[in-house]
């Protein structure tokens, strides 16, 4: 089941006391492969993150800064897609 949510704070979806996983999902293009690699800086996320591209695994972070840089073998030339599983601690 998916519900188009903006980045931010869970609590107005889900409410004070969720604990659990989220997963989003974005679509973008890329004109071109000139790079080494790209960094995904994740901003504040809580409390850990895994990334896909194009459906492969690219990496977790768990701690600060929430950055993860992604090979360039990972993109193609046209549509991509980003999915980012964010994962937060139990609730009390």
């Amino acid at each position: 089941n998916f519900v188009h949510f903006t980045l931010g704070s869970w609590k107005k979806l889900f409410g004070e006391a969720f604990s659990g996983d989220v997963v989003y999902r974005t679509v973008f293009d890329v004109d071109n492969i000139n790079f080494e690699k790209a960094v995904l800086s994740l901003g504040k996320v809580e409390h850990s993150a895994s990334v896909k591209v194009n459906g492969k695994e690219s990496g977790s972070v768990i701690f600060e800064p929430m950055e993860l840089e992604l090979e360039r073998s990972l993109f193609k030339i046209g549509e991509n897609v980003l999915e980012l599983t964010v994962s937060n601690t139990a609730s009390i």
